[in-house]
């Protein structure tokens, strides 16, 4: 019955009926993604009250400087395969298996911090979430002096990471750039980032190696 000329005719009805309704549907209701694109199109181009203000004033992701060296790019596999060869990448394994990525900007130092101190195996001694014991960095910012609001908004200083970490119990050298200047708060400031990120390898190196 399907095959018979008939039958054919009236499925080709009602395809071309479903077609009709379908492009009528589309012409009366706009897409949402065709609005997405519009606005994503709009970022970066000026004012526009379809623009999220913050939106205008925001990036995605960052080119490094020329100065330093992509991990993923092929100079940063041939230096990491280099130092995994000459056996000085061994507190890398331990750090890259607690690997946090921070949730706000100003937590780099906690974030870092955490990070180690999971690689360490050091027991927090407090509940992370259900039964499970673990570092984080709402749960070592709990335990700091410091206000998390205040972390929040400037981070932590060298100082602080390292009064930090020996409060969790980890042995912690601070070995700062030498420098004729004084050292200022950290925040979110990229190279205090790097020297807090520094710290916190010093200190997996020495113990987890």
């Amino acid at each position: 019955v399907c095959g018979t000329p008939r039958a054919m005719q009236a499925l080709s009805r009602v395809g071309s009926l479903a077609r009709r309704v379908r492009a009528s549907h589309v012409a009366a209701a706009p897409s949402k993604c065709d609005g997405c694109a519009q606005r994503r199109s709009d970022v970066g181009q000026g004012p526009s009250d379809a623009v999220d203000p913050l939106a205008r004033r925001s990036f995605y992701q960052r080119e490094l400087p020329e100065r330093l060296v992509s991990f993923s790019s092929r100079e940063g596999k041939r230096r990491f395969l280099e130092a995994v060869g000459g056996g000085t990448a061994e507190g890398y394994f331990p750090l890259s298996e607690q690997f946090i990525t921070q949730g706000e900007p100003a937590f780099c130092g906690p974030s870092c911090l955490a990070m180690v101190l999971n690689a360490l195996r050091i027991d927090p001694n407090t509940t992370w979430k259900g039964g499970w014991r673990w570092y984080d960095e709402h749960t070592l910012a709990a335990s700091c002096c410091k206000p998390l609001h205040a972390i929040t908004a400037e981070g932590i200083t060298l100082d602080e990471f390292a009064a930090l970490g020996r409060c969790q119990g980890a042995r912690v050298e601070v070995r700062p750039k030498k420098s004729g200047r004084t050292e200022k708060a950290v925040g979110a400031a990229a190279g205090v980032a790097a020297a807090a990120v520094g710290a916190a390898a010093a200190v997996a190196a020495a113990e987890v190696a």
